[in-house]
């Protein structure tokens, strides 16, 4: 899975103090401390000024908030889903808490509770790209993948260009072994990170399933053109071409070069020797043998 949820967790800032007098200014140089601490990633300061400010000013909502995300930092989620609770309770339609408390399911490993708040979120706010995208990534998560497809899908009406999201449809379709809709995601993504090496050795597999092996090799070429030490491109590229195109010479150059990089999977191993079709059957084993990767040569 190329990402987990967008949430990023930032404190809320303070305009200005909490009010005139000087029990609520001190209050808000500890908030405001807290915050410089925040973004630090010194989150454990960042939790002890939150805290100070709320026993002089237990109405700021915001150390109550920023305090919770501090302790999702710490670890500690559980009291952090109190203080969001809390929050909830005062305002029940607060998109921004119900996100952190969706997130904050997530991370204690309550996928069903964070999706039905998400689910909540986008009924009161559709065009919310984040908990869009956060809902498919939990749908994809519980092993929904043709619901998070379709969550994945819709936030394209709001964002076209969204290159994760993008991403992520070519990933899922691939998954749901429906290579055209994987190869056109694919192929949009790489118009926007034309280097992202994952997306084409993934766009390369996209291919391979629909039997399109010069565009699987154009991909897989592409994908080496950026990182030349990529063991399985190499080896699934001599695949193509030893079993497929039939090049011989280029398949073993590729497969020699895949050994080279440290391949050695034995099962991609065993189904490569047992093609039918597969040329130069003795110098792919001799090959093969040279790197003791060959069945008969395993050290069994």
């Amino acid at each position: 899975m190329r990402s987990w949820l967008l949430i990023l967790l930032l404190p809320i800032l303070l305009a200005g103090c909490a009010g005139s007098s000087r029990i609520d200014n001190l209050a808000a140089e500890y908030y405001n401390l807290g915050n410089s601490y925040f973004n630090q990633e010194n989150y454990s300061q960042a939790a002890t000024y939150y805290e100070r400010a709320l026993k002089i000013d237990a109405e700021l909502l915001k150390a109550r908030f920023n305090l919770s995300l501090a302790l999702i930092h710490l670890n500690r989620a559980a009291e952090a889903e109190i203080l969001l609770q809390e929050l909830l309770a005062e305002d029940p339609a607060n998109l921004s808490v119900l996100e952190i408390l969706a997130y904050n399911y997530h991370i204690q490993g309550k996928p069903e509770e964070a999706i039905e708040l998400l689910e909540n979120v986008l009924e009161k706010a559709p065009e919310s790209v984040s908990a869009r995208y956060n809902l498919g990534i939990l749908l994809w998560e519980i092993d929904k993948k043709s619901e998070a497809a379709a969550a994945f899908t819709a936030i394209l009406d709001y964002a076209p260009d969204d290159s994760g999201t993008l991403f992520n449809l070519g990933r899922l379709f691939y998954e749901l072994n429906k290579a055209i809709e994987a190869v056109s995601y694919l192929e949009e993504y790489l118009q926007i990170e034309p280097a992202d090496v994952s997306a084409c050795l993934l766009l390369a597999k996209s291919y391979y399933a629909l039997k399109r092996y010069d565009k699987a090799l154009q991909a897989y070429d592409l994908a080496l053109s950026f990182e030349q030490d990529l063991a399985e491109a190499w080896f699934e590229r001599a695949q193509i071409l030893l079993t497929e195109v039939e090049d011989p010479e280029q398949g073993l150059l590729s497969l020699s070069l895949a050994l080279e990089a440290g391949f050695e999977d034995l099962e991609a191993i065993t189904v490569l020797l047992d093609s039918t079709n597969l040329l130069e059957r003795n110098r792919v084993t001799d090959l093969l043998k040279s790197k003791n990767l060959a069945p008969d040569s395993s050290g069994e």
